[in-house]
């Protein structure tokens, strides 16, 4: 299976291969996540939610069969691009300064990559998302544990979900290590938080070590902070305004993008994901293609649409999980 850096070299043109480098480029998630190819409009696979289990014999016992429990899960693939119009003044007259087609085409890229990047934490979920995006991280860890459509991340009854309080506490190393634990085998290839959540853990690094956290670099030569080894990445779609939980629970459908950072709206979520064929994985019919849509009648100016055909799966529940009610505080 590819990552999507990797699919880009069977783009079937020049302009093909441009725009989905710069939507790569633009998320870093999406320089690491793994796309498999699927036919058709949605993906059906079974997730594994109990594993099998093995028993000591004495000569002559009866053995006992045991299996690992799948649960069935579908994913639609959903439709993200957009058109951009390149006005054909501006290209003939400023090309001696920049090519506007080139540059238009990639900000509409870029706008591609942003809202990947936005819906692979709450596509799905929350009643300001679009419904026509695919289901987001969020969506799919709330699910770990049923079969039904689960609403909310529990921390009582979700084994995939750890919180830092019950409504919500001060972000601890402890809490984050709990967190981490909860991805197997092995450890998480990367976290995902906001840039506060990072700023706070080199704060905790500094006042209860005295050290900050290690710098590497990723696969592609980019400096990359890691807090014990495990790269950390920022999506700024996540955000410091969600609400207190209640009872170790958050209920995601009813988050308000645009609330006011605010007591009882102060809180975030920090993500620990393994990625892989067995774990978490993109599916696509097809990479992400640019087509030539001609001159408009209307307007003098040709128009170029961006199109991805995407989705998203977690085939195992431990290959992802998050902690909930997490209160950044740097006066704590």
């Amino acid at each position: 299976m590819l990552t999507k850096t990797q699919y880009n070299y069977y783009s079937v043109n020049a302009m093909a291969a441009g725009v989905a480098s710069s939507v790569e480029k633009e998320s870093p998630i999406l320089q690491l996540m793994p796309f498999m190819d699927v036919e058709g409009n949605a993906y059906a696979y079974n997730q594994e939610s109990t594993e099998a289990t093995a028993q000591w014999y004495s000569v002559g016992d009866t053995w006992v069969e045991s299996a690992p429990v799948p649960v069935q899960r579908t994913t639609s693939l959903a439709i993200l691009g957009g058109d951009v119009d390149i006005d054909n003044f501006s290209q003939s007259t400023m090309s001696n300064y920049t090519d506007i087609r080139a540059s238009q085409v990639e900000y509409k890229a870029k706008a591609i990559a942003h809202e990947w990047e936005k819906q692979f934490v709450w596509g799905g979920t929350t009643d300001t998302e679009d419904d026509k995006s695919f289901e987001g991280l969020c969506e799919l860890i709330a699910h770990v544990e049923t079969t039904t459509d689960a609403i909310d991340l529990d921390a009582l009854t979700n084994s995939q979900v750890n919180e830092q309080a019950s409504a919500s506490g001060v972000l601890t190393f402890l809490k984050l290590d709990e967190t981490i634990d909860l991805i197997r085998p092995g450890r998480p290839d990367a976290l995902m938080m906001t840039r506060a959540a990072r700023r706070y853990i080199n704060y905790l690094s500094t006042v209860t070590s005295g050290s900050v956290l290690r710098v590497g670099t990723d696969e592609f030569g980019n400096f990359i902070e890691q807090y014990n080894g495990i790269p950390i990445y920022i999506n700024d779609f996540i955000n410091n305004n969600i609400q207190d939980g209640a009872s170790s629970v958050l209920t995601i459908d009813s988050y308000d993008h645009s609330a006011t950072v605010a007591s009882g709206y102060d809180n975030t979520i920090i993500f620990g994901m393994k990625f892989g064929l067995n774990a978490l994985h993109g599916i696509q019919n097809g990479p992400l293609t640019t087509t030539d849509m001609g001159q408009l009648e209307t307007k003098d100016a040709e128009r170029v649409r961006i199109k991805w055909y995407t989705g998203l799966c977690l085939r195992s529940k431990l290959a992802a999980g998050c902690l909930i009610n997490v209160l950044i505080s740097m006066t704590a």
